[in-house]
């Protein structure tokens, strides 16, 4: 510590220290000896300090050296990358999957609807890619195969499928299958190396197809639509044939039964038709609408057309009719498979706000690091450059050093040139200067 204080009998200044190896106090006049400035904490003579000798080796953190706008800046950089982890993990812990935040507390989305209150990000949310959506129409053949077999199970023989069955089945395998799978198929399994396109020309139009599928809402929308009209058509054929039998030959209910199959398998059927539900990320209230529609459609058939042969089927409660408890059964698991979805759309909206949350700070980030690059590209060789902008290096790395057989040092100075002569061309010239030395050593 270094106190001063005015020196009555000579006249000059005086120094009081105290030295850091034994603690005592002496008095100095002006300035310490050379040889005290070691042990000082002269505030103007700390960059004249001794360095430590011997062969031991000094850790990288005493010796690194960074300009305050490197520090800053590979700081900042570091900040963005850690507030945007720590964001991630605070919004998991905090996310609460309860009926009472996904209806009535959630900021983002009107709460019954289920729907973002920002048009823009609804828009982007639905015409989000579906990779999986392969997978939907693969599920669908063995809903419809399914079918087929719960339709025969308390039949006497095995009936052969009707004409809306081998057509559905078809449409299937030979169309909606290579448009929705040959990218897959070909990227994974026929392809040399990434990106490599099929040479023939059917194949390669199929391997597009699945591509744009992937990534184009309307495309699934469509294909998403046929597929329920035929699977429902598929499902209305048999009981428009049992219908047919039943007035055509006015046969008693039991007799009826044995040509067709009963009154609650055929609600089942109904029942897996309304499995649209499957397709995971096709729009919410679309699939509802759909479930719904066949429900009404079917509730219609049983109060209409079908109130003898439903009349004689059993009912889960005394007091409802049998045509009753076909209906609510019915309705009941529409009901209970668009809660599970709005589930699933609810989960799927929260992953699109912290996806689209993460874009935008890795866009941040990124531009950071940018600025980074630019600025110690200009100072520091490309390796150290990567060295400083490693955020998972060790704190403990030893700094980034090189061997050359050859070296040398040089010094330039440029005289008889003054700042006010050049004037505000001052900064091009040294550019210019800087540039040339540069490409020399490049060489």
């Amino acid at each position: 510590m270094i106190g001063s204080y005015p020196d009555q009998e000579n006249g000059c200044i005086s120094v009081e220290i105290e030295r850091r190896k034994d603690f005592t106090l002496e008095k100095r006049h002006t300035y310490p000896s050379s040889r005290d400035r070691w042990f000082t904490g002269f505030p103007l003579l700390k960059m004249f300090k001794k360095k430590s000798s011997g062969n031991a080796r000094i850790s990288t953190n005493d010796r690194k050296r960074t300009t305050v706008f490197m520090n800053s800046n590979i700081k900042r950089y570091r900040e963005m990358l850690d507030e945007t982890n720590m964001e991630m993990e605070e919004t998991i812990e905090n996310l609460s999957f309860s009926k009472s935040k996904e209806w009535f507390k959630n900021p983002d989305m009107y709460q019954v609807l289920l729907v973002f209150k920002d048009f823009k990000s609804e828009m982007d949310f639905v015409k989000t890619p579906d990779p999986l959506f392969k997978y939907y129409v693969l599920s669908e053949v063995l809903i419809l195969l399914l079918v087929y077999v719960l339709e025969n199970l308390t039949l006497t023989e095995w009936n052969s499928p009707e004409w809306p069955f081998y057509l559905t089945l078809g449409l299937i395998i030979f169309v909606f299958f290579p448009l929705t799978w040959t990218h897959y198929i070909w990227t994974n399994y026929f392809a040399n190396f990434k990106n490599e396109l099929p040479t023939n020309q059917v194949i390669s139009l199929f391997y597009k197809s699945s591509k744009f599928i992937t990534n184009n809402s309307l495309a699934r929308f469509i294909i998403y639509t046929i597929l329920y009209v035929l699977f429902c058509v598929c499902v209305l054929s048999q009981w428009v044939e049992c219908y047919e039998t039943e007035i055509l030959q006015n046969q008693k209910s039991k007799e009826n039964h044995e040509q067709c199959i009963i009154p609650w398998q055929m609600t089942e059927t109904f029942a897996l038709a309304i499995m649209s539900f499957l397709f995971l990320r096709m729009y919410m209230w679309l699939k509802l609408f759909y479930a719904s529609a066949i429900a009404a459609i079917y509730s219609y058939c049983i109060l209409v057309f079908s109130v003898k042969f439903y009349g004689d089927s059993q009912t889960f409660n005394s007091a409802l009719t049998p045509e009753a408890s076909h209906i609510l059964s019915i309705f009941s698991l529409t009901l209970i498979l668009h809660l599970v979805d709005r589930q699933t759309e609810y989960i799927n909206r929260i992953n699109y706000l912290w996806y689209k949350d993460l874009i935008i700070k890795e866009g941040q980030a990124s531009a950071q690091h940018k600025v980074n690059t630019l600025l110690l590209v200009n100072i520091l060789p490309i390796p150290v450059v990567k060295l400083y902008l490693n955020v998972n290096r060790p704190s403990s790395e030893e700094l980034y050093s090189d061997t050359y057989s050859n070296a040398a040092v040089m010094f330039a100075s440029i005289t008889n040139v003054s700042l006010e002569s050049l004037g505000s061309g001052f900064l091009t010239i040294m550019s210019a200067i800087f540039g040339e030395f540069d490409l020399v050593n490049n060489k």
